[in-house]
């Protein structure tokens, strides 16, 4: 019976063209064809602001708190570039290649 057993298929999918046509897709290949969004600052005075900001956060802390909030901080953003939209879901004890980070 062809039914009752699952194969495993390699192909290559243009996951643009399933992105083109996700209304009309079944459940499996439209869970193929969504795509994780990724968050673009390309302002320069909105990056020293939040410089400025995060100085300002640090200055009053011990540094046990400082490691503590970098460490958050840098999770926070490794999940924004992964398109993570729970912050949980990166380890901090994990490197970022693990993560699925490339340079």
């Amino acid at each position: 019976m062809l039914g009752e057993r699952p194969v495993v298929v390699a192909t290559r999918l243009d996951q643009a063209a399933l992105a083109a046509n996700s209304a009309a897709l079944p459940p499996l290949l439209s869970q193929l064809a969504t795509r994780r969004t990724r968050r673009v600052v390309d302002d320069t005075a909105s990056t020293m602001a939040s410089l400025t900001d995060l100085r300002a956060r640090l200055e009053g802390l011990t540094p046990e708190q400082r490691h503590s909030e970098l460490v958050d901080l840098v999770c926070s953003n490794a999940a924004a570039v992964l398109g993570h939209l729970n912050v949980a879901d990166v380890n901090a004890d994990t490197g970022f290649q693990d993560l699925g980070l490339t340079h």
